[in-house]
């Protein structure tokens, strides 16, 4: 016995220093990891204008008369990801403990500080709705039948008689995929001769390309911290709302005839920039009942919740403490 307790002395103590050096770690990294969206360490400045519809060339057509015809659109309200993924599953499960009676069922699902852009995206997509339910057989008293019923023997001497053994079972609803959906638009770099501003429109061009893909690259802060791109809500008026989603594929691609612009700058006559959207969480009646009041007023669900940076980092560094605190005690 004395063998065995030793061993097991030897295992916990190894435990005990793996665990502060690991904790010990992480906390030396986390200032490193506290900066936000507009802080990123090149200095570039990515503020930018997200209404494309009004402050960029993605369309021919004169805006005084898209301002009379209408333009379907896409509102896509950013946020960039605080937190490890295990506190805000904490967050999440305690928030609805204490809100018993709340009305929204996916509040502080994720916790994210807004970037402070909303991109509004012309949308000609022919996405409405495809819903994909899934039903599985249940177990039970039908499924011991069936399973009885389909053992060689028996189903051998009932073949004798009928031309198949087998009863109806009741299926049970698993799940429904989450939705899926892309849209596309054009970004022009052809203007007329005597426009004075043409490189500065062609400046604007680049600088919301650079944008998109900078938000949704993954961001290697430190040597063992990895950020996620960025999330979104989503809503298109009349079609649908997503409390959460994120851009799962980006795609930019050159139009027409390639040269340069007045900077020397490889330019095509358009940028034709294709943006695949997943949602994060299933759509439920709630949901869809919610696509329907986010236009012109609160949409009422809030899966992505608000939350300072500093907020989430004092959070981290306390749950570094407790766990180094309750690893020494061991």
């Amino acid at each position: 016995m004395g063998d065995i307790a030793d061993f097991l002395v030897g295992i916990t103590d190894s435990v005990q220093t793996g665990g502060e050096i690991v904790g010990n770690f992480i906390e030396s990294q986390l200032p490193g990891a506290n900066y936000s969206f507009d802080e990123f360490k090149s200095g570039k400045d990515f503020s930018i204008d997200g209404d494309i519809i009004n402050s960029y060339p993605w369309t021919p057509t004169p805006k005084t008369v898209q301002g009379k015809i209408g333009i379907p659109y896409i509102s896509m309200d950013e946020y960039e990801l605080q937190g490890s993924y295990f506190l805000q599953s904490i967050k999440y499960w305690l928030s609805q403990i204490a809100n018993t009676e709340s009305e929204d069922p996916y509040y502080g699902l994720y916790h994210g500080k807004s970037t402070g852009t909303t991109f509004r995206f012309p949308y000609y997509s022919s996405y409405h709705h495809i819903i994909n339910n899934h039903w599985t057989t249940t177990t039970g008293l039908g499924g011991f039948i069936n399973t009885f019923l389909q053992d060689p023997t028996v189903a051998a001497i009932g073949g004798l008689f009928v031309p198949q053994l087998g009863i109806e079972v009741p299926q049970a609803y698993q799940n429904a995929d989450k939705a899926a959906y892309n849209f596309s638009f054009f970004l022009f770099n052809t203007f007329e001769v005597q426009d004075s501003e043409q490189q500065i429109k062609i400046d604007n061009n680049r600088k919301l390309i650079d944008r998109l893909i900078f938000a949704t690259l993954q961001d290697k802060r430190t040597s063992i911290t990895t950020y996620p791109p960025c999330i979104y809500t989503v809503s298109i008026p009349g079609i649908r709302y997503s409390p959460a989603a994120v851009i799962n594929n980006l795609q930019v691609e050159n139009v027409g005839h390639i040269g340069k612009d007045q900077k020397g700058m490889i330019t095509p006559d358009a940028w034709k920039i294709t943006i695949s959207i997943q949602e994060l969480i299933t759509e439920s009646r709630i949901i869809f009942d919610a696509a329907s009041k986010s236009y012109g007023g609160d949409p009422k669900i809030r899966a992505i919740v608000d939350t300072p940076s500093d907020i989430v980092y004092d959070e981290v560094v306390d749950a570094v403490d407790f766990i180094n605190e309750t690893i020494t005690e061991a």
